[in-house]
């Protein structure tokens, strides 16, 4: 038996072994710093410089060994809290000060750390943003807009027309020009050649703005419009006040190539040779969608999430709802999905998540039954990673939303994938961010290349041996088990006790139940973990419905061997309805069960549970006395609890020099994996 064991112990600890390294990829570990009081307003910013991260103490940087090193030169106390950080062409912008604090800004670099950008004390008050376009970066005050030019510390400030609402939240920034309102209804355009005031807007509120191929495409709450060279907008006709535009996508694949299609609250249309937007149909009366929320592409296919279901759009032209919505009961998409390498993830109005995959099917990716609502959803290189409020979860394309992390993840959980800057070719790191601070995803120790080598050997000697090795354990157990001729025998071989009793019911635990209900639960699950669970005697699982519930006590009583009689705080001083002490009806049930035990010679330990007193004899009743005069074994509970599992050891050892009752399983490592 003794090979057996080192058999079980070698399979549990290569298994051991093979979970520890998978795990290495699924793990979070807080991130270090030289100041480990993160605070709760930890925020990590991807940056030219390195990963930056904020926290209520102050700004770090990490360094090449992993750990967040302190950057000066930001003061001290609520105003020098980090509000945002800027990763631009020019530099990286760092801008503090909250509430009634002044706000300042910085640039960032590794070689001189930070630098004040506004010199004078009317520019910091009067500070907005910092704007970045493809090709300039911009720092915006109320009355004024300087552009940083390449090369330059020194801010040219631009002329501004005293029009443009400058410091208006509600302006739109394209991959070239940042759109702000006016005054007069009219829209500004800020870009590489300064700030202009747009010709033809008129009479309508500004929504959104899209730079594609074929020009910027503006629009409102009346329509669209063409913006042309001269900073002139045309309204583009097909389209009224009713649907409202809510995005323009530009196609990439060949047969779309350039093709501009906008979605609205009441369908998708596509933007013609002729300037004229045109709604695209349904095949089906059913195949229209309504309020349109993203059109994804997935390899050479056009697909539509609405907020009735999911579309595919057919290369001749038409709309098709995609069977599998109907099937999987899906209302309708709540927001604009998530395009990973998985496919296209999206959460319905039944608030649950699905994936559409490249070959245009739409399947339930569904969390474990227990999580929260998924509220985001990121593509990061160790494959899609699903935020809840309180936890995260990695998406298997076996298994689905694996649980990842959760509990000390607190609340507001975002995940943060940094973006590779430069066109480097390394891993880069993926961080989720929590009121609790800051978490870091481990890098694996071993590279791609490694890792498939590693999977190839696996693979091949598996096919060459596993099987028969597999076959050669089975044929030793079916040995082993036929050998001791009953699985019950093998399991207490196994388990280190001696050959099973042919009596049951040995060891008797009376107790009251509303004071000590749940502790004679606890005790019996945990002798039952110690010894087979025949032997024990606990009403509540012994005696069946429609039983005779005294039979089934005094026959109980009889025939065990040693009885435990479970003394709580209100053991002695019971009541019954007229206020007469229960101890002392001879028709209570704990005064039968250790009267008769008593009576007939039992071995009667009187278990004193946290604090209580062992009864004086005083206080009992006449046929309970002699219980007084029993050694009682104690448990200790409540703030305690730490130390009960060393005091039901104690018990189970004393339980087993008794007769019938065969001796504890064999402790520590073998109790723990046999």
């Amino acid at each position: 038996m003794k090979t057996i064991r080192i058999l079980t112990l070698l399979i549990v600890g290569l298994g051991l072994l093979a979970w520890g390294f998978a795990a290495l990829n699924t793990c979070l570990l807080p991130v270090e710093l030289q100041d480990p009081n993160l605070g709760d307003s930890s925020r990590v910013f991807p940056s030219r410089e390195g990963i930056l991260l904020s926290t209520a103490t102050g700004l770090y940087r990490q360094s090449l060994s992993g750990k967040f090193d302190t950057i000066h030169g930001l003061g001290s106390g609520k105003c020098a809290n980090v509000v945002n950080i800027f990763d631009t062409q020019q530099g990286v912008f760092v801008i503090t000060g909250i509430g009634d604090c002044q706000s300042e800004l910085y640039r960032f670099t590794a070689r001189k750390g930070l630098e004040p950008v506004l010199a004078e004390e009317a520019e910091r008050q009067k500070f907005v943003r910092v704007e970045q376009t493809s090709d300039d970066v911009f720092v915006i005050l109320t009355d004024a807009i300087y552009k940083l030019e390449t090369g330059m510390t020194a801010l040219q400030s631009l002329a501004t027309a005293d029009q443009c609402i400058i410091h208006d939240p509600g302006y739109t920034k394209t991959r070239s020009v940042i759109f702000f309102p006016a005054a007069n209804g009219s829209l500004c355009k800020l870009g590489h050649r300064g700030l202009d005031l747009i010709s033809g807007w008129t009479n309508d509120i500004f929504w959104g703005a899209a730079e594609t191929s074929r020009g910027v495409f503006l629009w409102g709450m009346r329509g669209a419009y063409w913006l042309d060279e001269n900073n002139h907008v045309g309204k583009i006709e097909g389209i009224s006040d009713d649907p409202v535009i809510l995005d323009v996508y530009e196609m990439s694949t060949e047969h779309r190539l350039g093709r501009v299609y906008v979605g609205t609250t009441n369908g998708l249309f596509v933007y013609s040779q002729a300037g004229v937007l045109t709604s695209v149909p349904g095949l089906a009366p059913n195949d229209v969608p309504k309020m349109v929320y993203s059109v994804p592409e997935i390899r050479s296919d056009l697909y539509v999430l609405a907020s009735n279901g999911v579309f595919h759009l057919g290369k001749e032209g038409g709309l098709e709802r995609i069977s599998d919505i109907s099937e999987n009961n899906i209302e309708g998409v709540k927001h604009t999905g998530y395009k990973t390498r998985e496919g296209v993830f999206f959460i319905s109005s039944d608030d649950q998540t699905y994936r559409l995959t490249d070959s245009g099917a739409v399947s339930q990716a569904a969390l474990p039954g227990n999580a929260e609502k998924p509220l985001d959803i990121k593509d990061t290189r160790v494959g899609p990673l699903l935020a809840t409020g309180r936890a995260l979860y990695r998406f298997s394309e076996v298994n689905g939303w694996i649980l990842v992390r959760s509990g000390d993840l607190g609340g507001d959980v975002s995940i943060i994938p940094i973006p590779k800057i430069g066109g480097g070719t390394a891993d880069v790191p993926v961080f989720v961010q929590t009121w609790n601070g800051v978490f870091k995803w481990i890098e694996s120790p071993f590279d791609l290349e490694t890792a498939k080598e590693l999977w190839n050997y696996i693979r091949i000697f598996w096919h060459e041996v596993g099987t028969m090795l597999v076959s050669l354990l089975v044929i030793l157990l079916v040995c082993v088990h036929y050998s001791l001729y009953r699985y019950k025998w093998c399991i207490y071989y196994m388990r280190g006790l001696v050959a099973p009793s042919r009596v049951h019911n040995q060891i008797f635990i009376s107790y009251r139940r509303n004071d000590a209900g749940g502790h004679a639960r606890h005790l019996y699950e945990q002798l039952c973990s110690r010894f087979d669970h025949q032997l024990i005697f606990f009403d509540l699982d012994k005696i069946e419905s429609a039983d005779v519930f005294t039979d089934k006590l005094h026959d109980a009583v009889t025939q065990c061997s040693v009885l435990l009689a479970l003394i709580a705080s209100d053991w002695l001083n019971a009541r019954n309805a007229d206020g007469s002490r229960r101890l002392d009806d001879p028709d209570d049930y704990v005064h039968q069960e250790i009267a008769l035990a008593l009576k007939n010679g039992k071995i009667v330990i009187p278990v004193l549970l946290g604090d209580v007193p062992m009864p004086q004899a005083s206080y009992l009743p006449e046929p309970l006395k002699p219980l007084s005069v029993r050694n009682a074994d104690r448990l200790r509970v409540g703030e305690r609890t730490s130390m009960y599992k060393t005091d039901v050891d104690r018990l189970a050892r004393l339980l087993a020099t008794f007769p019938n009752i065969p001796p504890p399983k064999r402790w520590f490592l073998y109790r723990t994996l046999l």
